[in-house]
């Protein structure tokens, strides 16, 4: 994912949050190049998360906005936020 996550992007992550929950793998979010990320965005990892089961979503170098956002939301609750390359978990 990259660039803004917002409303404007809604219909096609309905679309692509459809296609996850079908497939019913464990899906892994790369958000390093996402320089804003608005309720929508939350909604679509919710959505992922409470379809795939916690655990099963994985949010990869976050900036501290979306960090932000995951945390304020407790999304960071029942997701892997990966902060590094090398796999390690966000403390918290």
């Amino acid at each position: 994912m990259r660039g803004e996550v917002d409303a404007e992007c809604a219909e096609h992550l309905t679309a692509l949050a459809e296609d996850a929950l079908a497939a019913g793998r464990p899906v892994v979010l790369d958000v390093a190049g996402v320089t804003f990320m608005d309720s929508t965005g939350a909604a679509f990892v919710a959505t992922l998360a409470r379809g795939l089961g916690a655990g099963r979503v994985s949010v990869l170098r976050p900036s501290d906005q979306v960090r932000f956002l995951l945390a304020v939301t407790r999304l960071d609750t029942v997701v892997h936020v990966v902060t590094d390359p090398a796999g390690r978990r966000s403390p918290g």
